[in-house]
C-alpha cells in the first residue's frame, strides 16, 4: 500500500504529496491547476526532496515536460501523462 504524506516547513513552504520510496527517497508531488512553471519554480520543492523524484501534477490536458529548477529536475505531468507518477 502506497503511503502519502505532507510536508511543511516553519517558512510555510510546502508539498502536497510526499510519497516514500524507501529509507533514503522520497517523492514529491506539488498539485497545481495549470502545468506551466512559475519563475521562482514551485514553492515547496526546492530544498525538500534531495533523493527522489519531484513532480507538479495538473488536471488539465497537454504533454508533459521536464524543467531544472533551483537544482531541481521536476516533472511536469498532466492527465495525459500522469502514469508517470506511478513509476
Amino acid at each position: 500500500m502506497v503511503q502519502f504524506h505532507f510536508w511543511r516547513d516553519k517558512q510555510q513552504r510546502e508539498v502536497d504529496f510526499v510519497v516514500p520510496r524507501g529509507r533514503e527517497r522520497v517523492d514529491a508531488i506539488e498539485c497545481k491547476w495549470k502545468p506551466t512553471p512559475s519563475r521562482r519554480g514551485p514553492r515547496g520543492l526546492p530544498g525538500a526532496v534531495s533523493e527522489g523524484r519531484n513532480f507538479v501534477a495538473s488536471p488539465l490536458p497537454g504533454p508533459g515536460y521536464k524543467r531544472t529548477m533551483n537544482e531541481f529536475q521536476i516533472e511536469f505531468v498532466t492527465r495525459l501523462n500522469c502514469e508517470l507518477l506511478s513509476h
